[in-house]
């Protein structure tokens, strides 16, 4: 019975904090739509589509690190580094948004592709099914760094 609380749980705050993630870009892009675009930027549907998807794949992921019973330790600390890399994720768009620095967002996705890499390690030890899921995350971050330098390039 608890399991399935934290479960609830923990879909819950991860949907609702993506939501909130969403809302508050989807309200700030003045700045976004005024920069010069490098080829291959997806419209915001299919951002939004894309996110959507990624989110659910990573709250899976996170679901299967909470059932894990071997491990204790190593699973709080997959645990914890997870829940790192989801924050990371969440609040890249929101304070890029803010700052409106290319600069900051390349170097935000950066450190985030380095803890996506450090979660995956931990996530196949203990989960093969929780890295497996990681994947699709770490390729989007590969697009989203490849697109954010374009950017950077472009407008500075």
């Amino acid at each position: 019975m608890i399991t399935q609380y934290k479960s609830t749980l923990w879909i819950v705050f991860l949907w609702i904090a993506s939501f909130l993630a969403g809302v508050f870009v989807s309200k700030n892009t003045c700045w976004y739509n005024s920069l010069v675009m490098p080829r291959g930027i997806p419209d915001s549907g299919t951002f939004a589509f894309c996110w959507a998807l990624l989110y659910t794949i990573l709250t899976t992921a996170g679901l299967s690190l909470l059932h894990q019973k071997r491990l204790k330790k190593v699973t709080k600390k997959a645990l914890f580094l997870y829940s790192l890399l989801f924050i990371m994720g969440l609040a890249w768009l929101p304070l890029s948004f803010t700052l409106q620095s290319l600069y900051f967002a390349w170097n935000w996705i950066l450190v985030t592709g380095v803890i996506a890499l450090v979660v995956l390690i931990h996530l196949v030890r203990l989960s093969v099914l929780s890295g497996v899921l990681l994947t699709p995350y770490i390729l989007w971050l590969i697009y989203a760094t490849v697109l954010t330098y374009g950017c950077l390039i472009l407008n500075t």
